[in-house]
């Protein structure tokens, strides 16, 4: 992201709120949370859940958005894609796998894809990597920019835009949406709230 700052009034009319996932009784429980270098959310509105990588490790990087569907294939896994960072609109599929301890009790989340980009250096994407629970947190949904610039706007009307913009790639955290907006709040630091077109925004499969 490259840069915000002073943001006046957000306007929130008849806006519905982003809701953390209790689908059911068998996918809620790994929706929300750190699983080590992986943050997990789900939307309980549109079923699909998200899923950030973004960290380095000697001289690699990895940073990978992931968007899937909160319903099982015949195989019992959730289908998925990923979008790697630099990488424009390609997309890589995967799934993703609830994993459980000797003692039957869920753990963590196993993540295979058939390609990784450079995350192949640090993460065995394509052998199924096994990533457990760390830490248990309601994240809001996320996504990822997918157009080369993204304005940032202090409402979701047009009515004002900021100096500000994001870059293809910026990770955000959606907080609030209406027709052609979502509101977010960029991941990284420094940390700012905007309005940004939807069309701008990596939400669908």
């Amino acid at each position: 992201m490259r840069y915000l700052l002073g943001l006046s009034v957000i306007l929130f009319a008849n806006l519905p709120l982003i809701g953390i996932a209790q689908i059911n009784n068998t996918t809620s429980y790994f929706c929300s949370g750190e699983y080590n270098e992986v943050k997990v959310s789900c939307d309980s509105i549109s079923k699909d859940f998200t899923i950030i990588v973004d960290f380095q490790e000697r001289n690699f990087g990895c940073t990978l958005f992931l968007l899937g569907k909160l319903f099982k294939n015949k195989e019992g896994k959730f289908p998925l894609k990923a979008y790697p960072y630099g990488f424009g609109k390609t997309a890589f599929e995967g799934t993703l796998s609830l994993h459980t301890s000797k003692k039957g009790e869920f753990d963590g989340i196993v993540v295979q894809l058939k390609e990784s980009g450079s995350c192949q250096n640090l993460i065995n994407f394509k052998g199924g990597d096994f990533f457990p629970l760390t830490k248990k947190f309601a994240y809001k949904k996320f996504s990822m920019v997918k157009t080369k610039k993204a304005t940032a706007y202090n409402d979701g009307l047009l009515l004002s835009r900021t100096k500000g913009y994001l870059l293809e790639g910026d990770f955000v955290s959606i907080i609030a949406e209406n027709k052609s907006f979502c509101y977010i709040e960029y991941v990284e630091k420094p940390k700012f709230k905007a309005w940004v077109k939807k069309s701008d925004l990596q939400l669908s499969m």
